[in-house]
């Protein structure tokens, strides 16, 4: 079976792929002391071949749960070094196995995710695959659970990050910020006074994000701001729903 799943992560199909990731998160489940190790053990190889499947299967035995804390420990460490990645779909799927495993233990958890955010060393790409993180773990908690312990999540910290020099961090809190007022609005309304006028900052066009390529017969214009300020206006439109 081992052997059939990653050779199946040679082919070029993607639905192939993705079909063997989900076939082997499944079979760990089924199979934790045997497969699980394997999975992790490969993500930790100073090489990574095929990281993207390889989380998809991770993200599948994190989905049914179970684990035991120092299981989770050690994946969340694992997880941890990888936040950087330059594959945007990597991030991702980082980011949902983080908040994920966040969930179960959000008051512990989320300080760990703020105190990595908030360290001077974080790149930009890790601080957005961080906050997109706290994203996934408010989705994945029990509605209305974490307004319990709101005042020891200290979502405010990661939103303050919304005027981040890095557009692509803006755009990460912004994102999260509408997922979590959707969530769960009770997290948002008490900084409401803050976020709004800063949010409404992102709405605007930032010239210097604006570039002109010139392809020869005609010239292409690339706002690499763009994201940011359609998930502002969604946001936004998200807020005046409450």
């Amino acid at each position: 079976v081992q052997e059939l799943l990653f050779a199946a992560f040679e082919n070029n199909t993607d639905d192939v792929k993705g079909a063997a990731a989900l076939a082997l998160g499944r079979v760990a489940v089924g199979n934790r002391d045997a497969y699980l190790p394997l999975i992790t053990s490969r993500l930790e190889g100073e090489t990574v071949e095929h990281q993207y499947s390889l989380l998809q299967s991770l993200r599948e035995v994190i989905v049914v749960g179970d684990l035991d804390a120092q299981g989770t420990e050690k994946i969340m460490e694992m997880l941890y070094k990888q936040t950087d990645s330059a594959e945007e779909g990597v991030r991702n799927v980082v980011a949902e196995c983080l908040g994920r495993l966040a969930a179960a233990n959000p008051a512990q958890k989320v300080q760990e995710l703020r105190e990595r955010f908030t360290a001077a060393s974080s790149s930009a790409l890790e601080k957005a695959t961080l906050v997109s993180a706290v994203k996934f773990t408010v989705l994945s908690s029990e509605k209305g659970s974490l307004t319990k312990i709101r005042g020891e999540l200290r979502l405010g910290d990661f939103f303050a990050a919304m005027s981040d020099a890095d557009v692509n961090v803006r755009a990460a809190v912004v994102k999260t910020l509408n997922a979590v007022t959707h969530r769960e609005s009770t997290l948002v309304t008490p900084l409401m006074a803050d976020i709004l006028p800063v949010l409404l900052t992102q709405t605007a066009i930032v010239p210097e994000l604006v570039r002109v390529m010139d392809l020869g017969a005609f010239k292409h214009t690339v706002d690499e701001g763009l994201d940011c300020r359609k998930a502002a206006f969604e946001c936004v439109n998200t807020m005046l729903d409450l």
